[in-house]
């Protein structure tokens, strides 16, 4: 027999395999039955043909161990086939991969959880006699322990005073959440923590990344002509896109549950607005109905797939979760350009699941997820591609400028999604200064080339707001002023929104405002200046800290996300005071250690790469902090970078990691200047910045007078004579007017209380049924209310009429008008509202 394995071990193997297929049968013995589809002793024939097959798996075994004994030959072929390369390897494999099937827990499964339960007893024996096999073949054991004790003792070597500080400053950061928290639950823009990844889905990431090294190792497979990385990161982009698109999107806050009259999932709140902004480009009036507008990017996106796929919503978030798998994919690319391929993997495969964690939680926790109408889980895409994009340029040994005018432009992208990313801006401005090892003369110019490039990108849209009305400012002063406006200057010195007819008709007018989604003030403000900036600022700044870290696993349970916030519900509370019980606090700090571990490995494989990661997730959160908004769903576009680095530190504890990349700060040599690539690339780059303008340019050319059957004259012609004498006796009326546009979200409601713009004195008074819809006209976009409950054929994209008294934000309905090919199809409200005197306060 071979070394590797003695006869002894084998007997051992076989006899204890049968032993644990009989422990099997008697698992599925034991499950409770179902008597409605019982055969015999109780149980159904499928559960009946299953303990048949572990009392065979159970005899075979033994029948296995019984002609090794008495048949050398016997002995000698099963011998050989366990320690065969590719049987080891095949084995290896179907153990990991029923490992991590059976690490999702049961009530995961939904329908199949019946079958999953029967299946279980079999799946167990079969993962742990492949362990057991691979585990009696070889060393993997011992040596991959011997690896992790030399990881742990190289890294207290080497790190050991910087993590007993890192952890000091975890422990500071917990006492100082206990004094923070309970000063910030009431703010205004204080939200509840991160989505959380499970121990459970961690567990399964590690056994991917396993899998992965044990196939590039046992298959040679090379990475040097970078086609290899080229094909995961497709499979990659391919695995979560179909993954996040086909998650079930759960009803939330910004996109609630199918209302009437449609049955059909909408966007609310900002979601609402940002469709809007880009819905008004498809009905010919240009973005935002062609006001300024300082974020064009996520609305035009958001357009092209409404001009692709339509109307129904969720087909458009499928398809945009779809495209948002990049995120993981490139994170497996910026890894690979590390050469540490298995963190890649690692990394990849956890923000995955964590991105399905976000998609689970929406109805759960105030957050943005891929398949929200929302700007945060975009920016955290963008952001991955400037950090992808900025490590090419950091690892080049060869300057070239127009690399730096491609990342100046990714920058100039990332603020036009959200503006917190301007500060990503100085960080990239310091990643130069490390690249050039703050040489003046070349740190100068590549960073002047970087600001070319951010400006290249943002002169198009700038210049189209100027032309649209604009005063003319810094881009994006507009949202700086309003949030030094709103939140800093005491409440009595700010302007409350005009109730006038005009001034409501544009819900967004950056202009004069600066507002866009989001920004809308509640008809009580708050007089938030009376909390001192050195006592809010760090509040906000804490809970953006703690609320990243608790990303991470906190609790040991095999439970689903649902389950497992429920059972620490306090964390993921509103109303949280930033208290941990003992486990749940000692998990915070064993895995805040690993993060730590995970940013002194990655300073030790690229300096230059780990300091621009740190400060751009420093930075949104500093951002974040000082416009006063914190939790949820604001942590969306840098929390996963805590993944990264958890990852980084977990993977070096089981494989050794390469301790410096090749050169990655050594002094870049000097490229040759070609013009008329630099030129071309300069092109390019105001190309792409000027695409929201083609593109409503394009939809302008293509929709021609977009209005014109859109008004109270051309109903008139469908009126007969009493409807056209009540018409015009209603327009007599001191408040009463018309207004035609394109009808969107449509939401019918016995329930006033969440719509943001329609007046608190209004909706004690609501005695029926409301159809609620958003108008977009030529002036911008209002709300319509109609009294009405029964069925109504109206649709997005509608033209309709509206008939109505002016209210602040839009109008009370009191004739509608749905137009359509064959004519126009007129809805009554109901009975009893007959003036505008008798439904609209007269204070208004």
């Amino acid at each position: 027999m071979g070394s590797g394995m003695k006869r002894k071990h084998l007997h051992a193997f076989m006899v204890l395999a049968g032993l644990e297929a009989f422990a099997a049968s008697v698992w599925l013995f034991l499950i409770p039955s179902d008597g409605k589809n019982a055969v015999m002793w109780g149980f159904s024939w499928q559960r009946l043909l299953l303990i048949g097959i572990g009392i065979f798996l159970g005899v075979a075994c033994l029948t296995g161990w019984y002609l090794s004994n008495h048949r050398n030959r016997f002995l000698e072929q099963v011998t050989n086939m366990m320690q065969c390369k590719a049987v080891r390897t095949v084995v290896l494999i179907a153990c990991g991969l029923l490992v991590m099937v059976l690490l999702i827990p049961q009530v995961s499964w939904g329908q199949r959880y019946a079958v999953i339960v029967r299946l279980r007893p079999l799946l167990v024996w079969w993962a742990l006699i492949n362990l057991e096999w691979y585990l009696a073949t070889g060393n993997d054991l011992s040596t991959q322990w011997a690896q992790v004790k030399k990881g742990i003792s190289s890294l207290g070597s080497k790190s050991g005073l910087g993590i007993i500080f890192g952890l000091v400053a975890l422990v500071v950061l917990y006492i100082a959440s206990l004094n923070f928290y309970p000063l910030g639950v009431r703010e205004d823009y204080w939200y509840e923590t991160g989505v959380p990844i499970l121990l459970w889905q961690v567990l399964i990431c590690l056994c991917a990344a396993g899998l992965f090294d044990r196939w590039v190792t046992r298959f040679r497979v090379s990475f040097h002509n970078r086609k290899t990385d080229h094909f995961l990161f497709v499979g990659l982009f391919l695995f979560f896109g179909l993954l996040w698109g086909f998650a079930n999107n759960q009803p939330g806050y910004f996109n609630p549950h199918p209302p009437l009259p449609n049955d059909e999932m909408i966007p609310n709140s900002d979601a609402s607005l940002f469709d809007l902004q880009g819905q008004s480009a498809l009905v010919g009036l240009g973005l935002d109905a062609g006001t300024p507008l300082d974020r064009p990017f996520y609305p035009t996106f958001l357009a092209m797939l409404h001009a692709v796929i339509g109307q129904n919503y969720g087909r458009i978030m499928a398809a945009q979760a779809f495209l948002f798998a990049t995120l993981p994919a490139v994170l497996y690319l910026i890894f690979a350009e590390l050469d540490i391929r298995k963190v890649g993997v690692f990394s990849a495969a956890m923000v995955g699941l964590w991105g399905i964690n976000v998609i689970t939680a929406n109805h759960l926790i105030s957050t943005s997820t891929p398949k929200l109408m929302m700007t945060e889980f975009p920016l955290a895409v963008t952001i991955v591609w400037v950090l992808y994009i900025g490590l090419r340029w950091l690892n080049s040994q060869s300057h070239r400028p127009q690399w730096s005018l491609v990342l100046g432009a990714c920058l100039a992208l990332a603020a036009y999604i959200r503006y917190s990313a301007l500060l990503l801006l100085p960080v990239w401005v310091l990643g130069g200064l490390i690249k050039f090892q703050f040489r003046w003369k070349p740190s100068t110019r590549t960073i002047g080339l970087m600001m070319a490039g951010f400006l290249l990108f943002t002169a198009p849209w700038y210049l189209r707001n100027i032309s649209a009305g604009q005063r003319v400012t810094l881009p994006f002063s507009g949202k700086v002023s309003f949030v030094l406006r709103t939140r800093y200057e005491p409440s009595e010195a700010q302007e409350k929104p005009s109730s006038s007819w005009q001034d409501n008709q544009s819900m967004v007018d950056e202009a004069a405002t600066g507002r866009e989604a989001g920004e809308e003030e509640d008809d009580e403000w708050k007089d938030e200046s009376a909390i001192p900036f050195t006592l809010w600022f760090p509040t906000h700044l804490i809970h953006n800290l703690m609320s990243s870290l608790l990303v991470l696993p906190t609790s040991l349970e095999n439970a689903n996300l649902e389950t497992t916030i429920n059972l620490g519900g306090e964390i993921w509370n509103i109303f949280w005071v930033g208290e941990l019980p003992w486990l749940r606090l000692f998990l915070f700090l064993f895995q805040g250690l690993l993060v730590l571990i995970g940013v002194f490995h990655l300073y030790r494989i690229h300096p230059a790469f780990s300091v621009v990661m740190v400060l751009s997730f420093g930075a949104i959160l500093t951002a974040n902090a000082f416009g006063r908004s914190s939790g949820g769903r604001y942590l969306v576009p840098v929390n996963w970078l805590v993944l990264i680095l958890y990852g980084i530190g977990l993977v070096s504890l089981v494989w050794r990691l390469p301790v410096r990349h090749p050169s990655p700060t050594a002094a870049p040599k000097h490229h040759a200047i070609h013009w008329r690539e630099l030129l071309a690339t300069a092109v390019v780059l105001t190309v792409m910045g000027t695409s929201p303008v083609l593109f409503e340019v394009l939809t302008r050319s293509m929709i021609r007078d977009p209005l014109q059957e859109a008004s109270l004259e051309t109903v008139s012609d469908y009126l007969i004579p009493e409807q056209a004498e009540a018409v015009e006796a209603f327009m007599t009326q001191k408040k009463a007017g018309s207004i035609g546009g394109f009808a969107f979200h449509m939401n019918q409601t016995d329930d006033l209380s969440d719509l943001d713009r329609i007046p608190k004195q209004y909706r004690a008074k609501q005695s029926y049924p409301y159809l609620y819809f958003n108008l977009v006209t030529s002036e911008g976009f209002s709300v319509v209310l109609f009294p009405y409950s029964g069925a109504i054929n109206i649709n997005n994209q509608d033209r309709v009429v509206v008939l109505g008294c002016k209210m602040p934000g839009g109008v009370m309905a009191h004739d509608l008008w749905v137009i359509g090919e064959n004519g126009a199809e007129q809805y009554l409200a109901e009975p009893g509202f007959e003036t505008c005197d008798a439904l609209v306060p007269e204070d208004w």
